[in-house]
Order: C-alpha cells, then sequence, then structure tokens
C-alpha cells in the first residue's frame, strides 16, 4: 500500500525573514512606513500537505502527494525535493501566502485559492485515499468547501465505492450515519472557528471519534486551536506546542517537554507538519511516538534535517 498524504489546499509561499545587519532575526517589527533593508525574501511551494511531503522525503518514507498544482508551483515543488513521479495533481487553484519571521516568530496572510470539493474528487484520487494506510485528513480552515471534502473522505474510507461517492448529493448527511469505521486516521484540521460550516465540521470530527475503532488514530492540534475541540474525545488527542507537547490517551495525559533549540531557527513555518510528519513516521511502525515527533521538528526549524 502506498502512504498517500496532501489532499489539502496548496499555496506559493513567499517567505520573508526580518534580520539585523549581523544576520540575526530583529526583537521588533519595523514601525510603519519604515524601509527595511534586511530582509531576506524566499518563494516555496507550500501548503500543509507539501511541507508533510518534503519531510517525508528527507526521513527516506516513500509516498504520494495528492495536491492542486501549476506549472510554476510543480517547478517549486521539485526545488523542494519533491518529483513530479511523487506527485498526483488535484484540478484546483493555487493559493499565496505571506510568511514574516523575526524573533518572536511568525505570522501568515493567507489568499487561499484551492476549493476541494465533489468536482475534483476522481477515481485515480479515490483509489490512493482508500489504499493509504493511513488517512491523514489536514488543513480544513482553509478549503471553503471542505465539509463536502471531508465527508467524501470519510465516506471513502469507510467502504463507499466512487460510484456510490460520486452519485451522491448530500454527503455530510450520509457521513454522519457512519456507524462503523477501522481506519487508521490522523486529523489535524487546523482552526475552524471562523468556518461557515463548523458546526458541522465538528459534528463530522465527533462521528469520526465516536465510530472509529483503530486504536493508533489520532486528532492533533496546536494550543490555539485546542478550545474547538475540546468537547471531543477521539482515541489520541495531541496537543503540540512550541514548550510542550500534550497526549491524551484512555483518559491519561502525558505531557512531554519540547526542549530549547541549540541554534537559532532558520524558519518557523512547516513547524507543525514537521511535527506531523515525525508522527507519521512512527504510525507506520504501528505505534505512537511524540518524541520522535519533536526531534524531527527541532531538526527541520534549524536546518538539522
Amino acid at each position: 500500500m502506498t502512504l498517500a498524504i496532501g489532499f489539502d489546499p496548496a499555496f506559493i509561499d513567499t517567505l520573508v525573514a526580518l534580520k539585523s545587519p549581523d544576520g540575526r532575526l530583529i526583537d521588533e517589527l519595523p514601525k510603519p512606513g519604515h524601509h527595511f533593508r534586511n530582509a531576506t525574501i524566499s518563494r516555496i511551494a507550500g501548503g500543509n500537505g507539501v511541507n508533510i511531503s518534503s519531510v517525508l522525503n528527507k526521513l527516506n518514507i516513500e509516498h504520494k502527494l495528492i495536491v492542486p498544482s501549476t506549472d510554476l508551483f510543480m517547478n517549486l515543488l521539485e526545488e523542494r525535493g519533491i518529483e513530479s513521479n511523487q506527485i498526483e495533481a488535484i484540478d484546483a487553484g493555487v493559493g499565496e501566502t505571506v510568511g514574516v519571521t523575526w524573533k518572536p516568530g511568525e505570522i501568515q496572510l493567507n489568499d487561499p485559492r484551492s476549493v476541494l470539493g465533489l468536482n475534483q474528487w476522481n477515481e485515480t484520487i479515490d483509489k490512493l485515499w482508500k489504499e493509504s494506510p493511513i488517512k491523514l485528513f489536514i488543513n480544513w480552515g482553509l478549503n471553503s468547501s471542505i465539509l463536502e471534502w471531508a465527508s467524501i473522505q470519510w465516506l471513502s474510507c469507510s467502504g463507499w465505492n466512487f460510484e456510490e461517492l460520486t452519485e451522491e448529493k448530500n454527503h455530510i448527511n450520509q457521513a454522519l450515519e457512519i456507524q462503523d469505521n477501522n481506519a487508521l486516521l490522523l486529523l489535524e484540521p487546523s482552526s475552524i472557528s471562523k468556518h461557515r460550516d463548523k458546526k458541522n465540521l465538528l459534528r463530522l470530527i465527533n462521528q469520526m471519534s465516536v465510530v472509529n475503532n483503530h486504536p493508533l488514530s489520532i486528532l492533533c492540534a496546536n494550543e490555539e486551536e485546542e478550545k474547538d475541540f475540546e468537547s471531543i474525545k477521539f482515541q489520541n488527542t495531541i496537543i503540540h506546542t512550541s514548550q510542550y507537547v500534550k497526549h491524551y490517551s484512555n483518559d491519561n495525559i502525558i505531557i512531554y517537554d519540547v526542549p530549547s533549540l541549540n541554534k537559532e531557527p532558520i524558519t518557523f513555518v512547516g513547524a507543525g507538519d514537521s511535527f506531523l510528519a515525525g508522527i507519521i513516521q512512527s504510525l507506520l511502525s504501528n505505534r505512537i511516538e511524540i518524541n520522535n515527533g519533536i526531534k524531527i521538528a527541532n531538526n527541520f526549524l534549524t536546518g538539522q534535517l
């Protein structure tokens, strides 16, 4: 079985690092009207699935990336070490992101243009999704039609065939009626607090938590997103921050400290995705290793991966 990841919006990321003349990240943002002359600017292929794919390649984990694409985006993917034979393109637009980094952290300005729904779900994508040993649900907040897309994914890994999926007109109602699912699920939906379909998306995640019976299935979130999912009891819930990681499982909580970085980070963009890549690596060996996710993220942030 081929690990298939992505199935999420794609972005061309313009990354801006604000540095002092000696090359260190500055402590505070410049004041309005200031012409800052020590910025380094780069342009890369981005999106959660792309970031995870790049790290999995560094870990020598074979996989297929299912992602919206254009000719320019394909060139940028190649620059990140993701070859064309690894990619199954989704017929959807590619968005734009500007990431600004200074010493306290980074902000991301997103212009999403990938709208993923039934029109983008084809037989090839369905086959790759069904055969993947891990069902990765990511980046819900930046897909305006995610309710339909995620419902189709859920129905597909719950036994529905492609013809049934394409004939159905009300996927969310059918998805909420699923009563049994044994797939290995890894969800990191991102923030859905302002999504127009927040209520039904939470109902869908709760349905997954109730009927999925795989002991390693995981719901992941960062500290800002945790409140979105606080009422949901998944098999495993992982809350990751820059200082600690909390793992909830069978009414137990284990807290892992995140060690300080041993050198200045080269970027903050993709930290959570590199952590997720480390979790995926351990899931492929039928276990959950939080420390592996922390190590991979730290190595990614400091350019040691």
